[in-house]
């Protein structure tokens, strides 16, 4: 049994304060980031300084009682 996610980001644009995920085009925007090249495996994000995050939206964060997982990579320096 494979399992679709509802919702990925892939950050391929290349501009901006918005990026939108493959399957169920939903926008995220960017506060105190940036869209920064690639990092190991896709594109990478930077996030600029104290307070930056990247919202998700309301729709994203209703989770309910079943079971999620939540996957990202992170370069701290």
């Amino acid at each position: 049994m494979t399992i679709q996610p509802k919702y990925h980001w892939q950050f391929s644009e290349r501009e901006g304060t918005t990026t939108v995920d493959s399957v169920s085009n939903i926008k995220a925007t960017f506060s105190k980031a940036e869209f920064d090249g690639h990092g190991r495996i896709g594109p990478a994000v930077h996030l600029l300084k104290k307070g930056a995050h990247i919202n998700l939206g309301k729709e994203v964060g209703q989770f309910g009682t079943s079971d999620f997982t939540v996957a990202f990579g992170m370069k701290y320096l």
